[in-house]
């Protein structure tokens, strides 16, 4: 099936990919960088778009030289440049340098602390195809997409209530932002580069969310199956104990410093001190019930 109707207009696609890390710019002449998805691939998104690989590979080398990063897709409140963007597996991985503007330092605290997680593209489509649901499976069975990731497809794509689905072949990229609410659930900010421009108290939690993350994945996941009437993946089983192990022992290396910060008269903020504890102690206690 072909339809045309769709080339050449620019669109949004917002994906929920977590934004990966976020870091401040220690020589203070940058806002800061984040890394994490700017979309998704191969996955069926609240617009009842599937983006196929290779579709952004064409005009990569064009958008690191001339796109650029909005806050909220609004292309009258630039916040910085691409630095890196390259397709993989999973999306479009991008790095980001945010300008040190106030809409820059803005969006980097509000990525930083939490609260902006999502990434979303603004694009035009070149080329696409329109398939049903039996085409759509048939194009992720070429790719060699894991029978688990197809049954989600699946149900999303019958979430939707449509009968077709677009696979969008080749995209040209003009932006991507931080946003709000996206449209893409695999789009999220990963990461801020590094945590060393957080406080002792905050990069603590931050481990901790991570690890709460985790935990969250590895039911939903066990959920799935089970409302599948599936067994659980064995080899899920042995990287999630040994995450756990390594969690345990990471732990009982961050108890001692901590007992050591309490115990020692000559440490300061020793209220600090004791409050850190107690997160290392539900982080154990997080990586015990991962296991």
């Amino acid at each position: 099936m072909s339809d045309m109707s769709r080339i050449g207009q620019h669109e949004h696609k917002s994906l929920p990919y977590e934004i990966k890390a976020a870091a401040m710019d220690e020589s203070g002449q940058y806002a800061g960088e984040f890394t994490g998805y700017a979309a998704g691939i191969l996955n069926v998104d609240k617009s009842g778009d599937m983006i196929l690989p290779g579709a952004f590979t064409e005009d990569l080398p064009r958008f690191l030289g001339d796109g650029v990063v909005c806050w909220q897709h609004d292309w009258m409140t630039p916040i910085g440049v691409p630095l890196e963007a390259k397709e993989d597996g999973y999306g479009l991985m991008t790095r980001s340098r945010i300008s040190r503007t106030p809409k820059g330092l803005e969006a980097m605290t509000l990525i930083r602390d939490g609260v902006v997680k999502r990434l979303s593209i603004g694009y035009q489509v070149q080329e696409y195809e329109v398939a049903d649901k039996p085409g759509m499976v048939a194009a992720m069975g070429n790719y060699g997409v894991p029978l688990e990731r197809q049954m989600a497809a699946m149900a999303a794509f019958d979430e939707m209530g449509n009968d077709k689905i677009y696979l969008l072949k080749k995209l040209k990229l003009y932006e991507y932002s931080p946003v709000t609410v996206p449209a893409n659930d695999n789009a999220t900010i990963l990461d801020a580069k590094s945590l060393t421009g957080l406080a002792f108290a905050d990069h603590s939690r931050a481990v901790l969310t991570a690890v709460e993350g985790l935990e969250k994945r590895i039911r939903e996941i066990s959920e799935l199956r089970k409302s599948q009437n599936r067994k659980a993946n064995p080899s899920h089983g042995e990287m999630c104990a040994s995450m756990a192990n390594d969690l345990e022992k990471a732990c009982g290396r961050l108890r001692k410093m901590a007992e050591e910060m309490v115990d020692n008269p000559a440490a300061p903020a020793d209220e600090t001190a004791k409050r850190l504890h107690a997160e290392f102690l539900k982080l154990q206690a997080a990586a015990l019930g991962a296991a």
